[in-house]
C-alpha cells in the first residue's frame, strides 16, 4: 500500500494574502485544523490551529492573553496567511511505500504534502489514515449486506463509498437517502445500508425522520470517536 492510496488530492487551501480571519473561519466552517498555502501556483507552507497558537506565543503578544489593547483585535484578524505557513520539514510521494511513512504522518498534528515532481499533488494527515481504515472496516460490513439490497456496485463500491462521503462532507445541510441514491445513481436500499456501514463506524451522523425519512450528515468537530 501506498501514500497514494490514503492522501487526499481534492483539498481545502489559502492564497497568501487571505488573513487569519478568513482562515479561522474555514477551519471551523470544514473541521480542519491545517491546508496548505499558495502564492499562485507556488506552494509556500502549511498553515496550522498549532501554528497559528505558537505565532502568538512570544512576548511581543503577552498582553493580549491577559485582555489589554497592547494588540488590537483588528490587527489580529489581519494576520496573512503567508506570514502563518511554515514549511514543513517532511514531504511524502505518491509512491511512497505507507507502512515506512505512518510513524512521519502520525507524529505531526498537521498535514504533510506530497509531491510528485516538485509539484503538490495532494496532502496526508493522521485523520485521513483514520478514515482509510475505518472506510476499509465500512466496506467489510457492507459485503455482507450487498445480496440483502442486491447492488451492483461491482468494483465501483470503492467509487461509490467515496462520491457518498465526500457529498455529505461538502453539504452544511443534511441529505437524504432519496438525495444520495438519485446524486450517486444506486438504489435508495443500498444507500441506506451503506449509510448504516459509514454511521456504524463514525464517519457520518445518520438521523431517521418520520417525514423526511433517512437524513445523512457530516460529523462536527470532535463527534467522532
Amino acid at each position: 500500500m501506498k501514500i497514494k492510496d490514503v492522501m487526499r488530492t481534492e483539498f481545502i487551501s489559502f492564497r497568501a494574502d487571505d488573513t487569519l480571519e478568513h482562515i479561522l473561519k474555514i477551519f471551523a466552517k470544514n473541521n480542519i485544523i491545517s491546508a496548505p498555502v499558495f502564492d499562485g501556483k507556488e506552494f509556500i507552507g502549511t498553515v496550522s490551529d498549532i501554528g497559528i497558537a505558537k505565532y502568538f506565543s512570544p512576548k511581543r503578544f503577552l498582553l493580549m492573553w491577559k485582555k489589554k489593547n497592547q494588540v488590537t483585535a483588528e490587527e489580529i484578524k489581519k494576520v496573512l496567511a503567508s506570514t502563518l505557513a511554515k514549511k514543513s520539514s517532511v514531504t511524502l510521494k505518491p509512491d511512497d511505500e505507507l507502512q515506512p511513512s505512518l510513524n512521519k504522518i502520525t507524529s505531526r498534528p498537521y498535514c504533510i504534502p506530497v509531491f510528485e515532481k516538485k509539484t503538490l499533488v495532494g496532502i496526508v494527515s493522521s485523520e485521513d489514515l483514520t478514515r482509510f481504515f475505518l472506510k476499509e472496516l465500512v466496506k467489510d460490513q457492507y459485503q455482507e449486506a450487498r445480496a440483502e439490497v442486491n447492488d451492483e456496485f461491482g468494483e465501483k463500491l470503492d467509487t461509490v463509498l467515496d462520491s457518498m462521503l465526500s457529498i455529505i462532507d461538502n453539504n452544511e445541510k443534511p441529505m437524504t437517502s432519496v438525495q444520495l441514491a438519485k446524486q450517486l445513481g444506486v438504489s435508495v436500499k443500498a444507500i441506506e445500508k451503506m449509510g448504516e456501514c459509514l454511521h456504524n463506524h463514525h464517519l457520518v451522523d445518520m438521523q431517521y425522520s418520520f417525514f423526511g425519512g433517512t437524513k445523512f450528515r457530516r460529523l462536527k468537530h470532535g463527534q467522532r470517536g
